[in-house]
């Protein structure tokens, strides 16, 4: 499955010098790549059987929670449990993703402040995701920065 989905990735259409991850996603990894035409991309591979073990996961946790009566009794575990099933799996679904990804692209094409990567069709399938490569801010950067900014209001100023 990966490797099916990894060859294609790095095939042909493609070229990196250095296939290491730069960052890590929910169920995968994120690694940075170049298109022989020079299009940088962020590579989203899902990790190898994330797809296959979601049923067994979830039974595995609800039995277990269910032993250790860790939730309430009038708790209908089952209907938890499929929807659980049901959600995860459409987090594995990259091609799913990819479709979310395009249209709230569309969506959000009024505002030049949000930008959105491209997908790159052509080397996404249901376990990885090709898009453009943006560069930006982690989160937490984000964040340090903005506590800074706030201390900063708060500090008093001489006048």
């Amino acid at each position: 499955m990966l490797g099916r989905d990894t060859a294609r990735a790095g095939s042909r259409n493609s070229r990196t010098s250095n296939f290491a991850p730069v960052a890590a996603a929910s169920i995968g990894q994120i690694h940075r790549a170049r298109k022989h035409g020079g299009r940088e991309l962020a590579l989203k591979i899902q990790y190898p059987g994330v797809a296959r073990s979601v049923d067994s996961d979830v039974d595995n946790l609800a039995t277990l929670l269910r032993r250790l009566d860790f939730l309430p009794l009038q708790l209908d575990v089952p209907a938890l449990a499929r929807e659980a099933k049901r959600q995860l799996k459409l987090e594995t679904d990259y091609e799913s993703e990819a479709r979310h990804l395009e249209r709230y692209r569309k969506l959000v094409a009024v505002m030049p402040e949000v930008v959105v990567p491209r997908v790159d069709r052509s080397l996404t399938t249901r376990h990885v995701l090709a898009m453009d490569w943006i560069e930006g801010e982690p989160l937490e950067a984000l964040r340090a920065s903005r506590a800074a900014g706030a201390a900063q209001r708060r500090r008093p100023h001489a006048v």
